[in-house]
């Protein structure tokens, strides 16, 4: 579908449009469109609990001391790879 617009008596109307000549509806309102748009977007975001929850968990393994033992220890290793030079 590829959007489209129109003044007509001063007003501005907006409206998607189907290429194909076989479909029955050639055009359709714009913001009729653009709310089942917005409707199936909404169906894949996560509950906001969830979120918070994935946030929360997400904070105590960035703050957690292992995780900034194991860094300073990676980067000390003598096994570490060198660039040629």
């Amino acid at each position: 579908m590829r959007g489209e617009a129109h003044v007509q008596m001063g007003r501005e109307i907006r409206y998607y449009r189907r290429p194909n000549i076989g479909c029955r509806a050639r055009r359709c309102p714009a913001a009729a469109a653009e709310a089942v748009v917005l409707a199936r977007i909404a169906e894949g975001v996560l509950p906001d609990p969830v979120i918070d929850r994935a946030r929360v968990e997400l904070r105590t393994r960035v703050e957690t001391p292992e995780a900034v033992q194991t860094g300073k220890q990676r980067a000390r290793s003598p096994c570490r790879r060198r660039r040629p030079r």
